[in-house]
């Protein structure tokens, strides 16, 4: 590696997020192949629907408020967008449990599991950990404290994971790995409100009613077109589950929610890495009114150049490799990732640079482009379902479609960002 990489303080940020997401995915992926020798496909597929659902409260925890701590030009202003994201985070997590109180055997029914019942009761823990956790994650990423967000990371995989394989051998089934995830939640938490209470306690005593009015009113497009754009993301994440569990075999949900969380694995090391470091240098720069489409494409074409070869290896050896690193029962979930690959390599290149509409200004138009997407995938499966009658060929037509999809929204991203801000 060219030394002087190590110049650019945007390739440290990126390396120092990316080293920590390499352990904190490395780890899961090691103990991938005794988690599938302690858990089955059918335990596997409880977590997901407790996931799948409480993710419908976490992605508008915050009303989507959390993205906007960047923007302001002052930490007072900042500040406030923060307090008012954790403000969001409690009353959405109240409302989360009337929710699951009132209507707990019902969401059972519709999810045509009621063992995941018991463990409903959970997501508004699970609400508003996340809620405090993405505006903590946010106010460290905007003092550029990317090794903080790192520890946070990693404390919250190794937790998990340690969990998850004891609970595991002692044999507590569903509820060791909905516990461990609960626990990994609350762990991820206190690296960043540490370092906030150390830092930055005195900056709390900025953070009034009238302010918090004042922000919320600034930045109202975020819950009102940004929470929806995330909502109707989430719902569709958790509408495949909920289809692929209504047409198909409670072990093919399970098979599904392992296949997309080791191939979508790469999609976080690196993706996630760069997109948070881009996020603050691209908002940096357009706020100083600086043409940021040289930036986006030299960031596209990187992660084409890592992404197209190792998708490509997916595709080939799939199920060769789930067999040999999971077991044999798991080969089918190697040829589901075979399948797949193509949508999440695309996928990968895009998302990290997805944040361009936020910082332009383009919040209903990527909504919309949004929509088309998450109809794209629902109707696959769907057709694979109830026409198909076959999983597989739900995929592949999920697939193909993604693939223009996103070169679609690729091209229209680029376009964009070439647009300069008026000052």
């Amino acid at each position: 590696m060219n030394k002087n990489i190590f110049k650019s303080e945007f390739a440290r940020n990126a390396l120092t997020i990316f080293t920590g997401s390499a352990i904190a995915q490395a780890i899961p992926f090691f103990v991938e192949p005794i988690l599938t020798r302690l858990y089955t496909p059918e335990e596997f597929a409880i977590l997901a629907l407790y996931i799948s659902t409480s993710s419908l409260f976490v992605i508008i925890a915050t009303g989507r408020y959390e993205l906007a701590v960047m923007l302001p030009k002052t930490d007072k202003k900042s500040v406030n967008v923060v307090g008012l994201s954790v403000l969001m985070a409690i009353g959405v997590s109240l409302f989360s449990f009337l929710i699951v109180g009132l209507f707990n055997h019902q969401i059972c029914s519709v999810l045509k599991n009621q063992s995941v019942g018991p463990f409903l009761y959970l997501i508004p823990f699970s609400v508003l950990l996340v809620g405090v956790y993405q505006a903590l994650n946010y106010w460290a990423s905007r003092h550029k404290r990317f090794s903080n967000v790192t520890i946070a990371r990693v404390t919250q995989t190794v937790t998990n994971s340690g969990l998850t394989v004891g609970t595991g051998f002692y044999g507590l089934a569903t509820s060791g790995l909905i516990g461990s995830y609960l626990i990994g939640q609350i762990v991820a938490v206190i690296p960043l409100l540490g370092k906030f209470i150390k830092n930055d306690r005195k900056l709390v005593q900025e953070i009034t009613k009238t302010e918090i009015k004042s922000v919320a009113k600034e930045y109202s497009d975020f819950p009102k077109i940004n929470s929806l754009h995330a909502f109707s993301d989430i719902l569709q994440q958790s509408l495949l589950i909920f289809l692929i569990s209504y047409f198909f075999s409670q072990a093919m949900v399970g098979y599904y929610s392992r296949t997309f969380r080791i191939i979508a694995a790469p999609v976080a090391l690196i993706g996630s890495a760069i997109g948070q470091v881009f996020f603050q240098k691209a908002s940096q720069m357009y706020a100083q009114g600086e043409n940021i489409q040289p930036f986006v494409k030299r960031t596209m074409l990187n992660l084409a150049m890592i992404a197209v070869p190792g998708f490509g290896l997916l595709m080939l050896f799939g199920d060769t490799l789930f067999a040999f690193a999971l077991g044999e029962p798991w080969r089918q979930a190697g040829v589901y990732a075979q399948v797949l690959a193509p949508w999440m390599c695309m996928n990968f290149i895009v998302g990290p640079v997805s944040v361009i509409p936020l910082i332009v200004g383009k919040q209903k138009q990527v909504f919309l482009y949004s929509l088309i997407g998450n109809t794209l995938i629902l109707a696959s499966i769907f057709y694979g379902g109830y026409y198909a009658k076959n999983i597989i060929h739900g995929f592949y037509m999920l697939s193909a479609l993604m693939v223009v999809y996103y070169a679609t929204l690729f091209l229209w991203i680029l376009k964009i960002s070439g647009t300069k801000k008026m000052l």
